[in-house]
């Protein structure tokens, strides 16, 4: 809980900083670029991370319930540099992970 993926054309992230730090630049341009954005935390603190799009495909997937190698899977298909044993080392490192299991089929989930 508490954690919330975002893919966006266009990186909104830039201008919600900006906004939660009450800056404003002389000028912002805002160009078209796809993004992918983590979002944690809850009520008044959370951190907007902005990932490549391997790492954001791996930690969706894993949030959704979805086997570790499958969700690797997903990853490599969408960045071939996508290194899914620094991924989940990341995942654990950021206490991210609450629980380790084996489904039915002996995958790891």
């Amino acid at each position: 809980p508490g954690v919330r993926f975002l893919h966006a054309s266009w990186p909104v992230d830039d201008l919600m900083k900006l906004y939660l730090t009450d800056t404003a630049p002389d000028r912002f341009v805002l160009a078209p670029a796809d993004v992918w954005i983590e979002i944690r935390g809850a009520r008044a603190e959370f951190r907007i991370n902005r990932l490549d799009a391997g790492e954001f495909i791996f930690r969706q997937a894993v949030q959704e319930g979805r086997a570790i190698g499958d969700a690797a899977e997903c990853a490599l298909d969408a960045s071939a540099g996508f290194d899914p044993g620094g991924a989940l080392a990341r995942l654990v490192g950021e206490g991210l992970v609450a629980a380790i299991f084996r489904g039915a089929d002996g995958d790891e989930a």
